[in-house]
């Protein structure tokens, strides 16, 4: 009799993806599952060492073979997304020591690219191993205006890294923006069409909300949307629903949910310094940055073959630890 006792286990959203064949993608030709996760101990330290045969994964209850397992110490693929329209330029400076100290965290074996968003989007450094480049592209950072591309942005950013092998990271720092959809382009994305993409995409995304105007708004509970908080406004403001307030402070109220479910739905994490004084926020960036850079010590990313494909029926993905007192944390979530 065979006896299995898992010690940590959690349910994950998961993604479809086509491979192609390249030298930087899955050489796979069958639709992949992506699975990310950051494991820790006892202590709450990331652990670093844990082995494909380790992890036990499930769809529906049915093991799986991993066909690809990306360990923590796997190179990665960073994606910086910088909405420079809401870092004032008396704090633009600090950003960017605080966001080259982060890149200088990171491996050497990992690749870094800085997208800038505002009126429009693009690269200021396409994906590279050079830190140098990076840090040219950061101290040039420059304000691109209203944020009205900041949907488009994070698609086209995950398409970008969606092609890529290893561990895929994209960090987002955003307060959501007031316009984030070209409103004369039909075929930008919604929020919807973003974060699903993200979940298909395999990418983890970490938020940073950096609000470029402090916020005292909180939602009613019966208009709170999933990721949303708990509905109240920490700084003791006067509660109010969504239809008393303006409509500048819907837009980012709701802007704020999208930032949330980008992290959420991805495994990732959402850091809010929302509802601080501006040197509290300015404060708060590095400690921010330096979570995110302890937490993908422990990044892994597993892949599988799905038992039921597109067909429609819902799917229940858990993966299991054998190693004692080791925790997962991940997005719950059936597929």
């Amino acid at each position: 009799m065979r006896l299995c006792v898992p010690v940590a286990l959690a349910l994950f959203c998961v993604g479809w993806s086509q491979a192609q064949d390249s030298t930087n993608t899955f050489k796979v030709t069958v639709d992949t599952t992506y699975v990310n996760l950051v494991a820790t101990g006892k202590d709450g330290r990331v652990l670093q060492d844990l082995k494909k045969e380790e992890f036990v994964l499930l769809e529906n209850n049915r093991p799986q073979n991993i066909t690809h397992f990306f360990a923590s110490d796997s190179p990665r693929a960073v994606s910086l997304l910088i909405d420079s329209g809401c870092i004032p330029e008396d704090r633009m400076q600090l950003f960017r020591g605080e966001a080259s100290r982060f890149v200088s965290l990171l491996a050497s074996r990992d690749e870094v690219m800085v997208v800038g968003i505002g009126r429009d989007f693009g690269e200021e450094v396409s994906l590279t191993g050079d830190k140098q480049q990076v840090y040219t592209a950061l101290a040039n950072l420059h304000h691109r205006g209203v944020p009205i591309s900041l949907h488009a942005a994070v698609s086209w950013t995950l398409e970008k890294l969606e092609s890529r092998s290893g561990n895929r990271i994209a960090i987002l720092i955003s307060d959501g923006g007031i316009a984030w959809r070209r409103p004369s382009d039909p075929k930008s994305p919604s929020a919807t069409d973003v974060i699903r993409k993200a979940q298909r995409s395999g990418v983890t995304m970490y938020v940073i909300n950096f609000p470029a105007i402090p916020i005292t708004v909180a939602s009613a509970d019966r208009q709170r949307e999933p990721g949303y908080g708990a509905g109240v406004d920490p700084s003791g403001a006067q509660q109010r629903t969504l239809e008393e307030v303006s409509p500048f402070d819907r837009k980012m109220e709701l802007g704020k949910v999208f930032l949330r479910g980008l992290a959420d739905k991805t495994g990732g994490s959402f850091f809010d310094l929302e509802h601080r004084t501006q040197k509290a926020m300015s404060d708060a960036l590095r400690p921010a940055f330096d979570a995110i850079a302890s937490e993908l010590k422990g990044h892994y990313t597993l892949a599988y073959s799905p038992v039921l494909k597109k067909s429609g029926n819902r799917r229940q993905v858990k993966v299991r630890v054998t190693r004692p007192g080791v925790k997962i944390k991940a997005e719950k979530k059936e597929y």
